[in-house]
């Protein structure tokens, strides 16, 4: 991807986050626990537009950006609401 082409790219990822983030903000639950459930889901759409750019900057295939965001989006989750970075066995 060239340098153009990802200043072209940057305001639809970040409007297409911010749409997430507003829409989510509609349903009554997130907005009235927003320290439980609305700045994980925020960090996460973040996250997810972030792999995405740079997985693209770096010219990997489609299906491969995917896999990316889901992997990032699962040791994300991990990370909050587990116990460590990487999933690790229940004893």
């Amino acid at each position: 991807m060239s340098r153009s082409s990802l200043l072209h790219t940057l305001p639809l990822t970040a409007a297409t986050a911010l749409t997430s983030i507003v829409a989510f903000l509609a349903w009554g639950t997130f907005y009235e626990r927003a320290g439980d459930l609305l700045v994980p889901l925020a960090g996460g759409i973040v996250l997810v537009s972030v792999l995405g750019v740079l997985s693209r900057l770096a010219r990997l295939p489609a299906v491969v950006v995917v896999g990316v965001q889901l992997l990032g989006i699962f040791l994300a989750a991990n990370v909050v609401w587990g116990s460590s970075a990487w999933p690790t066995p229940i004893p």
